[in-house]
């Protein structure tokens, strides 16, 4: 792992413990759109702090994660992104590091969508990813 990257998920660990709930659906949001939208070569290091975000946030977070974070990952920007992003390899890098915050997210607090089940709309996920992964990619 690159220096960067250890620096950047050191500051982000650390946070957890020390920023309100409505910051820390903040910092989630802004690196979700920085990995959907950002430049490649730093798309690693946002995707790795925002999976090392969902890993050590208190589970009294998880609803405000899971709301933050399930609509752009699975709804209408993640599938705007693949569909109408410029080339394949950049379009296929985005749906991997989407694929696998999704998964990090869904692991980690699978017992709050349980218990909340307005959180997530499983036709609705289950459609989009079915969606998502039929998505053609430009060579």
């Amino acid at each position: 792992m690159p220096a960067s990257v250890g620096n950047a998920v050191k500051c982000i660990s650390r946070l957890g413990s020390k920023i309100s709930e409505k910051q820390f659906g903040e910092i989630a949001n802004k690196l979700t759109d920085c990995v959907m939208k950002g430049t490649e070569e730093f798309r690693d290091i946002y995707a790795t702090c925002l999976k090392t975000l969902i890993s050590e946030a208190d589970e009294t977070f998880g609803k405000t994660l899971c709301c933050c974070l399930l609509g752009p990952l699975v709804t209408g920007e993640l599938h705007l992104v693949l569909i109408l992003a410029g080339t394949g390899n950049k379009s296929e890098t985005v749906r991997e590091q989407c694929m696998e915050i999704l998964n990090e997210l869904l692991k980690r607090f699978n017992a709050v969508l349980i218990s909340n089940p307005a959180v997530l709309d499983k036709d609705t996920l289950m459609r989009n990813l079915l969606r998502i992964s039929l998505a053609p990619f430009n060579s």
